[in-house]
């Protein structure tokens, strides 16, 4: 069942919430059986405003939970005070923001006198998709073709990736009902890839100019086991597998049987590329070279995560 995030632009209660919008959300222990990997939500925010005007109850945007963390500040309080951090995928702003209540007529059913007060709660599809209708994205496909246009837009037009450390996050919390590490495929996986490798195309265009040959094979359809490759000033074949995330922070990577394989035949001439805030204005890229070798090194941690199992034919 879809679920409203409130974010409001002033906090009366005096907590210091860290919400950033459209990349995570800071929420208390009583939340966390609503938010769960995978779930539907709409951002709103209540009447009080930051220059300390009155405004409208307003809905704001629309997205996905990703994946959920322990707040470390909050790790040994007792299991009912702690808080939790969640990322937020697929997230589209609202061009036309849509009111939560006109005149006596509100979108949600006002089930007690402190609903609005109420930070995550939960209303109906109907509800949803009404919400989604005045904000003019009346169905998911309208949304994905948004964010197609938000990746164009942002990567394509505004960002400037710049070199740097992309945060990694040690600690994951498993998902509810699942007995893995929580790790959960976005429904747009591929965008946010697609949006991660344009980045990096983006910065070998414009910072290095000594390469040549420069090639985005995954937009082809090749999939060697790398998704960018260039030739380098000394005629060396490079090869780039790159690893992208919304959030400033990414904890862990999955790499497949053949990206791992062919890392492991090309060594230095194989680099990983992290890109954190892939659809922000300023990017940050961390290449890693020879994951392999720092593996062995002790560098890096590698375990496996997934098991493919097939059946022998039986003869009858």
């Amino acid at each position: 069942m879809p679920i409203v995030l409130t974010s409001n632009e002033k906090i009366l209660s005096g907590h210091a919430w860290k919400d950033r919008e459209g990349e995570q959300y800071h929420f208390p222990n009583q939340y966390r059986n609503k938010i769960v990997p995978g779930e539907t939500f709409v951002y709103y925010r209540g009447v009080h405003r930051a220059d300390g005007k009155r405004g409208e109850m307003e809905y704001f945007g629309v997205g996905e939970i990703g994946e959920i963390r322990l707040d470390p500040d909050t790790e040994d309080q007792g299991a009912q005070k702690r808080n939790w951090y969640c990322a937020i995928d697929d997230y589209v702003p609202f061009s036309t923001l849509v009111l939560a209540k006109s005149g006596n007529e509100t979108i949600e059913t006002v089930k007690h006198s402190n609903h609005w007060r109420t930070a995550v709660r939960e209303i109906s599809e109907e509800q949803f998709r009404e919400i989604l209708r005045h904000a003019k994205l009346a169905t998911a496909f309208d949304r994905r073709e948004k964010i197609k246009d938000v990746i164009e837009e942002r990567v394509v037009n505004r960002s400037s990736p710049i070199l740097g450390f992309v945060k990694k996050v040690k600690k994951k919390i498993k998902s509810k009902g699942s007995g893995q590490s929580g790790k959960r495929y976005s429904k747009k996986s591929k965008l946010i890839g697609d949006a991660g490798e344009k980045v990096v195309l983006k910065y070998l265009e414009t910072s290095i100019s000594s390469i040549s040959e420069l090639k985005w094979l995954a937009n082809e359809g090749e999939t060697p086991g790398w998704d960018i490759q260039y030739t380098d000033q000394t005629g060396d074949l490079q090869r780039i597998e790159v690893k992208s995330s919304e959030s400033k922070n990414i904890t862990s990577i999955e790499m497949t049987a053949n990206e791992w394989k062919a890392a492991e035949v090309h060594r230095a001439g194989y680099q990983l590329a992290l890109v954190g805030a892939c659809l922000s204005d300023s990017p940050v890229i961390e290449f890693i070279r020879d994951p392999v070798g720092l593996a062995a090194d002790g560098e890096l941690e590698v375990e496996p995560s997934r098991y493919e199992i097939t059946w022998r034919p039986v003869e009858c």
